[in-house]
């Protein structure tokens, strides 16, 4: 079955982490409003890191986009988050079987 997520952030800032460890063929969109830049950024790290803070983060190969942009992970993820210099949105579609 296709789960579907979503973060976003309504000014500058990183948008809290949703947790994807359990999804399967995982497709992120970042859909930035103008002006703003954003890019998605995940993590291996632990559930356990993430929900203490201690999570390393890794930016996506795209870095910062100013149009809307998708990717697909083929690698095992635990968590994604937004991060963007204005008003944006992080869509999450994976497969949870």
């Amino acid at each position: 079955m296709i789960k579907q997520l979503s973060a976003s952030v309504a000014e500058a800032g990183v948008s809290a982490p949703r947790m994807i460890s359990e999804l399967r063929e995982v497709t992120v969109t970042v859909i930035p409003e103008s002006p703003a830049y954003a890019k998605c950024q995940f993590t291996t790290s632990s559930r356990a890191e993430v929900h203490s803070g201690d999570a390393t983060w890794q930016d996506w190969p795209h870095g910062e986009v100013s149009n809307t942009t998708t990717d697909v992970f083929l690698f095992r993820v635990t968590a994604v988050r937004l991060s963007a210099t204005g008003a944006a949105k992080l869509e999450i579609l994976g497969n949870d079987k």
